[in-house]
Order: structure tokens, then sequence, then C-alpha cells
């Protein structure tokens, strides 16, 4: 849309018929074979000799791509179209089920919804570390509901006479077809909206995040006097690593290494019955502290509920799902027959899905 746009505005554009027009965009979809070519496992820069050939012209660059493009001796202005990610989950879906695997269509699993953000927060990073790149962020949906304006903004950005009216007029809102309802997410991460939840608790505190995965919440926490994280697999170690090379990782299973490690608060979220084993251990060398033990997206729900349903059947049959809540309700009940209390708080997900948290102490403790 953005290029066909530019076009009739009056840019001349870089693109070849490498990617038929078809039924999701029929009105192509402006691609060039050279930018497209780039091996994604192994990425080099793109030729600074093919950029000097677009001097003064406009070429389409996928975001993860960006990063590429020769930035010696060459000065850019880059227009970024923002999305909603669940919009582009489910187009992408529609698009290419081969390339996107089996997960299930109404879910956007949280792990890749992250990675999509990355790619985004790289780019924004990417610019702000080159004086030469002028970069503008339009929002998609802006767009479509009011283009003359968009269309002023981006000629007033690129400070080249493009009639506007002309750009204007090939926006079609019959194409919006992903309007971006809330997707289910699939819950292989917790939600980053429990990292306030955690600061609540471990304000002045030493924090330890069990089972970090990639490291979101563990460096979302702001509010503690000292945190570290302990992982078990080493893609989690190593990812979280590169992301947030600040934080402070141990790798190891944390049942062979909770004796050494001390804490006042705890967050982990893991699967039953791991959880259990690891909360206990976590009290039994750390009597005093405060366990926050994330539960899952479905806990509050009743059973036969079409959602809870959804997301049990999420899971692999082998990993039992739909026996979690009965698995947390007697673990709860066991702890609260020993010397620990416990209230469920939940938290609510950038999605508008509800996630629960188990909340333990020692009995006595001010659990406000």
């Amino acid at each position: 849309m953005l290029m066909q746009m530019l076009e009739k505005g009056g840019l001349e554009l870089v693109l070849d018929e490498i990617k038929k027009a078809d039924k999701f965009n029929p009105n192509g979809y402006y691609d060039h074979k050279r930018i497209l070519s780039i091996n994604r496992k192994k990425p080099v820069k793109y030729s600074p000799s093919f950029f000097e050939e677009l001097t003064g012209k406009c070429i389409k660059v996928y975001a993860g791509m960006l990063r590429l493009i020769p930035t010696e001796d060459f000065n850019y202005k880059i227009i970024f179209v923002e999305r909603d990610l669940e919009e582009v989950w489910a187009s992408r879906k529609k698009m290419d089920k081969r390339q996107l695997g089996n997960d299930s269509a109404t879910f956007f699993a949280v792990q890749r919804r992250e990675k999509m953000k990355r790619v985004i927060e790289s780019v924004k990073k990417w610019d702000s570390e080159h004086d030469n790149v002028e970069m503008i962020f339009v929002n998609y949906k802006n767009i479509i509901e009011a283009p003359i304006e968009q269309a002023k903004k981006i000629k007033a950005f690129l400070q080249i006479d493009l009639d506007f009216l002309k750009m204007a007029s090939v926006v079609d809102a019959n194409l919006y077809r992903e309007k971006g309802d809330k997707i289910f997410l699939k819950t292989d991460r917790s939600p980053l909206a429990v990292a306030k939840l955690i600061d609540k608790y471990a304000a002045g505190k030493v924090h330890c995040e069990i089972g970090i995965g990639e490291g979101h919440n563990l460096n979302a926490v702001s509010r503690a006097k000292k945190k570290f994280g302990i992982e078990m697999m080493p893609y989690g170690v190593k990812r979280c690593k590169e992301l947030y090379p600040h934080l402070s990782v141990i790798k190891g299973n944390y049942l062979n290494l909770c004796q050494r490690y001390k804490f006042d608060v705890c967050f982990m979220w893991m699967v039953y019955p791991r959880c259990k084993k690891i909360a206990d251990a976590a009290f039994k060398y750390n009597e005093n502290a405060t366990v926050l033990m994330g539960l899952n997206y479905y806990y509050h729900l009743p059973d036969g509920d079409e959602k809870k349903n959804m997301y049990i059947n999420a899971y692999p049959k082998q990993a039992e799902a739909d026996k979690w809540n009965q698995y947390i309700d007697e673990h709860l009940a066991e702890l609260a027959e020993k010397r620990f209390q416990y209230k469920i708080e939940q938290v609510e997900d950038d999605n508008g899905e509800i996630f629960s948290v188990a909340v333990i102490q020692k009995k006595g403790s001010n659990m406000s």
C-alpha cells in the first residue's frame, strides 16, 4: 500500500515481479529480488554498488533486513510502517501456513510476539546509531482511516513535491481485512505484565527468577535491590545474554543449586509438576521468602469454558494440561496445611488475557 502511494505521488520505485499479485495482495507486493535474496541464517550486507543505483529512488526493505543496507557514503529517508502485531500475525498465518508451521491459527505464541517486538526495537536502535538515517514511523491503521493526513505527513518528511491527493487515492479500506481481534496467547512464556506484580513484592529486596526463558520479565523488574536468574536450558541462557547482557544469569537446574543461592523473592513460570518441586525446594532453603508461582492463562476459567479448552488443547496430550489446575489446587492446599499462606493475584496481559499468580509466604507474613 505504501509503495503504491509513493508511486502514485510521483516517486520512482525500484521493484520487480518476483512475487506476483495474489488474493492476499491483489495489487502486488512491490518487492525486489535483490532484497529478498539474502541468506537469513548467515546474512551479509547488501552490495553498495546496488544501492548506488537507487539514488533518488525508492525500494521496499523488510524491517529485519534494514541493518544490512550499506550505511557508509549513503543518506537514507526511511518510512517505517508499524502495524498491530496481532494483525501482522493473522495476515502471515493466512499467507504462508507452510512457512509458519502447525501453530493453531487461534494462537499467537508469546515467544513469537516478543521476537517480532525485538525486530522493531532493533530497527529503532539501528536508526539512533546512524546520523545519516532519517526515519519516520507511520501507523498502518492511521493511513487507512486518514489517508490524506498521513500522505501529507509523508510528503513533509521526504521534502519532495509529491501529489498527496493521488497518494491518498490508492488507499483501499476494503483490503484492510485483518482487524486485529485479540488472539489468545499460547502460553510458552509468562506475560511481561507480571513484572509489575513482582516489583510490588521485590522492592528493595533480592529477587531471583527461576526459569528465565529469554529474560524478558527479569529485565523488566526495576525495584529490586538485586536480581538474578537461574535457567536450565542452554537456549534460554544464550538468548538472555544476547538480549540483556547486563543481567546476572546462572546456568543450571535450580533443584541442584537451591542450597547455594539465597533470595527474598522469587518468581517461576513452569508447568506442573516441575513447578511444585521447585517451589518446595525454594521454601526448604529460603523459608521466609516470598514465592510468586506463575499458574496459567486459564486457571481462573471454569470447566467447560471454550477459551480454557483452547488453551489446554494448545499443549501436547502428554503434558496433561487438563490436570494442571487440579495439581495447582492440591499443591496450594498442601502448603496451607503446613506453615504457609497464599493468595491468587491476577495480571492482565496487553492482549487482554488474564494470567494468575499464586503469592506464597510463611504464615504470619504481611501479604499486602
